[in-house]
């Protein structure tokens, strides 16, 4: 009953964990459609989708009815989130919930030395204000409310903070300026894999000795999201490597072998890189921004501050990995919808939806990449970045350049092949081979650039 406790409780993969502890299974290989009928029927019970395995692309989800398009099919919450890394900085955010903590005075930045007086007194009148609560340990981290604040001591923070160990406040340096680029790719944060595994080893001594691994039953969590078997990461940015294993190495408090290995280092960054989704609070930095301009020209001085205004701020990104949102596999013509939602109160996440009419039995598709791209920089990206190479049915049914008939495959020897009139993204030498690859599926996949979301 306890993996079904969990589960009923939103603790997905942990549940997946008991109920794979408690029946003697390992790993995914014995990972049977009763098991997830029974680690997911709590998340999805009152949703109109089922996860399954599949043959040759792991778990999916697929529609237990017919589904209109805009239907509602799940919310999600993740199990960890982070800011993503930027060339440019934001502004200030809650470091646990991502609500905007934008200062009037981060957003003026270098223009408050300009500005006179009177309209630094408007601006801070009219910016909307948020009580920011620091970490009282480091005083680096901030957050929206004390229920942030406490979430994050419990669940990371008290583990990675600058204040009990040194060697995190290397990780929040180079977090916050973001400086040397060869140090580690844009996008994806690292202190993403840090709460990974600040949240084992604090998992770790809260179990104690109540199971006969500690480590294994805090990590299992983690364990079911895929990632690629042989790509690498650790020799490529040796100086995050060493930064990750010095930050945990004080971490060996117990009999089991906790060190961050290469391999281990490698499998969880995939693990994020190939399952994070973006999300974010709706209390934006913009919808802030939006607010004070409301109020700041009904004031009757607003001419002396308006020649200090610009334009809307950057809005702070975060991403995460959810437990059922990281179920879904790709397709070039997806047919759901990713949205960032405020689930509840302090918790942003993620809602999925029909982005087209699903029949019963239909596996829900998401998009890993810019679904306006060609197939050739569609599959390169998949590739270099999810490590597969797409056979979707759109690349099926689409070209990749006007040298060749996308139907029959000839070459084009004098002038190029003409386009489909429609997506520009399939080429033919005739009517008759176009007739017949409309026909075949290109009709299925068919769509104007403009309507590809």
């Amino acid at each position: 009953m306890t993996g079904e406790a969990l589960a009923v409780l939103g603790m997905v993969s942990l549940a997946e964990a008991w109920l794979h502890k408690g029946s003697g299974c390992t790993e995914e290989k014995t990972e049977t459609q009763s098991k997830l009928a029974q680690i997911y029927s709590p998340k999805t019970k009152k949703c109109p989708i089922q996860v399954v395995v599949t043959k040759d692309r792991g778990k999916a989800l697929v529609a237990t009815r017919a589904i209109m398009a805009g239907e509602l099919l799940f919310e999600d919450l993740p199990i960890i989130g982070a800011e993503n890394l930027s060339n440019t900085k934001a502004g200030s955010s809650c470091s646990q919930c991502s609500k905007t903590l934008l200062t009037w005075q981060e957003y003026f930045g270098s223009k408050l030395a300009e500005m006179p007086p009177l309209a630094k007194e408007i601006a801070k009148k009219h910016w909307p204000q948020n009580p920011i609560h620091n970490c009282p340990e480091c005083k680096r981290e901030i957050y929206c409310s004390n229920y942030c604040r406490s979430i994050a001591w419990k669940t990371h923070h008290e583990f990675l903070c600058p204040a009990k160990n040194s060697a995190a406040a290397e990780l929040f340096e180079f977090c916050e300026t973001f400086g040397d680029k060869k140090k580690w790719p844009i996008g994806i944060s690292p202190m993403m894999m840090a709460r990974l595994w600040a949240m084992i080893r604090l998992d770790m001594a809260s179990l104690g000795t109540s199971v006969e691994d500690p480590y294994e039953t805090a990590a299992k969590p983690f364990a079911y999201f895929s990632a690629p078997e042989n790509a690498t990461i650790a020799k490529k940015v040796p100086e995050m490597f060493n930064l990750m294993q010095r930050i945990f190495q004080h971490a060996a408090g117990s009999d089991h072998n906790t060190a961050i290995t290469e391999s281990e280092f490698d499998r969880r960054y995939f693990q994020i890189r190939c399952n994070a989704q973006q999300f974010g609070s709706l209390a934006t930095s913009s919808s802030k921004h939006k607010q004070f301009m409301t109020l700041a020209k009904r004031d009757a001085d607003f001419a002396i501050l308006e020649p200090f205004v610009m334009s809307r701020p950057k809005d702070v990104v975060f991403s995460g990995v959810f437990p059922l949102q990281a179920c879904l596999n790709h397709s070039c013509d997806n047919n759901i919808a990713v949205i960032s939602v405020q689930v509840a109160a302090n918790k942003p996440g993620v809602e999925v939806r029909a982005a087209k009419s699903l029949k019963s039995g239909e596996e829900l598709t998401h998009m890993y990449v810019n679904p306006k791209l060609c197939r050739q920089d569609r599959r390169k990206l998949l590739i270099d970045g999810y490590h597969f190479f797409c056979e979707c049915e759109r690349c099926q049914y689409e070209g990749d350049n006007a040298l060749s008939c996308t139907a029959c495959g000839a070459e084009a020897r004098q002038e190029s092949f003409r386009s489909c009139d429609t997506c520009f993204c399939a080429w033919y030498c005739s009517d008759k081979c176009q007739a017949e690859h409309w026909e075949r599926g290109h009709k299925r996949c068919c769509r104007f650039p403009e309507d590809r979301k």
